[in-house]
């Protein structure tokens, strides 16, 4: 999808530059009409570059609403799963870079003992906010 709105614009971008080239080495056109017609050009591929960052906003959008569904998904069968099955944890093994987990019951995060612990190891450690 995305690959066909490019080749569009690429294909558009070719078109424009030929004519604009062609106008500019005219020798039945004045300065005066060049630069009109040069302007009109510019005008016609600010409207093509405007319609193609709307079309690409417009994928991105689905792909968002198509990945937050799946993820819905995906998370209300693995906690299914997790419940008939009788387990606590859920992870896929990922890489070596990373390790997701998919499903944990709540009593299994530790998140806010481990920040309280930092805090208090971490307590001469300031943080300046950058803005």
């Amino acid at each position: 999808m995305v690959n066909d709105v490019f080749n569009k614009v690429r294909n558009e971008e070719a078109k424009v530059k030929a004519e604009y080239e062609g106008i500019k080495s005219s020798k039945k056109l004045s300065t005066k009409q060049k630069q009109q017609e040069i302007i009109k050009i510019e005008k016609r591929w600010k409207i093509s570059s405007a319609n193609y960052n709307k079309q690409i906003n417009d994928i991105r959008l689905l792909d968002q609403k198509l990945t937050a569904r799946i993820n819905e998904t995906l998370s209300a069968v693995l906690s299914d799963l997790a419940k008939k099955l009788n387990l606590f944890l859920i992870i896929n093994k990922g890489n070596e870079f990373s390790l997701n987990v998919f499903y944990n019951i709540s009593s299994l995060d530790i998140t806010t003992q481990v920040v309280k612990a930092l805090d208090e190891k971490l307590s001469d450690f300031n943080i300046k906010s950058v803005s």
